[in-house]
């Protein structure tokens, strides 16, 4: 017996709103602008196509900002310099020149040029020369504050190795900045170092590494105290000028971001 056809009637489906596409990627701008550019949040990219798009806008929105941002910002530091005296101007030069060395030797520190391929192989020393343990500990003075030190039981061997080990230890090293050294932290250091007579060239025999730690912590010092010399008129144009060098750095940095996505 055959039976019956019945009718089949295909379900409404409601059509919701589309948003439009523009108001999407500025959607995403501003979810960016809160959780900050980096490296791995951009290698997310690989989620999907719709992802990768975004991002990109997202990168390329902020560095047209900050290339606007910093090109305006430009035109007033040198306006402000115009107006001082070739002294003043000296000095400036001077501490941005000291501030490029410091910070030319922190990004040489975890290069690949010693027998210690990384720093934390120098923390797996159980016995150090001598010179290389004075080295560390002179340079560990500007990265320990008085309450943690006196919290460790005082700065020795076993506290280095423990630091050393730690996966932040770099990143804890570039953070680092001249006003957050105090001047209690740099007696320690140089006392340790007058004391020790170690020196660069004496460490470059042991570890390439230490000696750039070394000159790292040589070179802050060396820019905080010039510019705690400086009339205050020079120190509010540096501190400007500093600004400037961030927000450089800043756009370069989300610029090798987007080159990454873009692959």
């Amino acid at each position: 017996m055959q039976r019956p056809k019945t009718s089949r009637t295909k379900p409404t489906v409601t059509k919701t709103c589309q948003v439009p596409s523009y108001i999407s990627s500025g959607v995403w701008c501003v979810i960016f602008s809160y959780l900050g550019m980096t490296k791995d949040l951009a290698n997310c990219r690989l989620v999907c196509k719709k992802w990768r798009k975004n991002v990109n806008k997202s990168i390329q929105y902020r560095l047209i900002q900050k290339k606007n941002s910093f090109d305006t910002f430009k035109q007033d530091c040198l306006a402000l310099k115009e107006n001082l005296s070739e002294t003043t101007k000296e000095n400036i030069e001077s501490a941005l020149e000291m501030k490029a060395k410091y910070e030319e030797y922190i990004e040489l520190i975890p290069k690949k040029y010693s027998l210690f391929h990384r720093i934390s192989d120098l923390g797996k020393l159980i016995t150090p020369p001598v010179v290389l343990c004075y080295g560390i500990m002179s340079v560990l003075h500007l990265l320990t504050d008085k309450d943690e030190l006196k919290s460790s039981g005082g700065l020795n061997w076993r506290y280095c190795k423990k630091r050393l080990v730690d996966k932040g230890f770099m990143k804890r090293m570039r953070e680092m900045t001249p006003e957050k050294i105090t001047q209690g932290m740099v007696t320690r250091f140089r006392d340790l170092v007058n004391a020790s007579l170690v020196t660069p060239e004496q460490l470059a025999r042991e570890s390439t590494q230490v000696c750039y730690m070394m000159e790292w912590a040589l070179k802050i010092v060396e820019y905080k105290e010039f510019v705690r010399d400086l009339d205050e008129e020079a120190k509010k144009v540096l501190k400007e000028f500093n600004k400037q060098e961030s927000l450089k750095k800043e756009i370069e940095s989300l610029g090798s971001i987007l080159a990454i996505s873009a692959n």
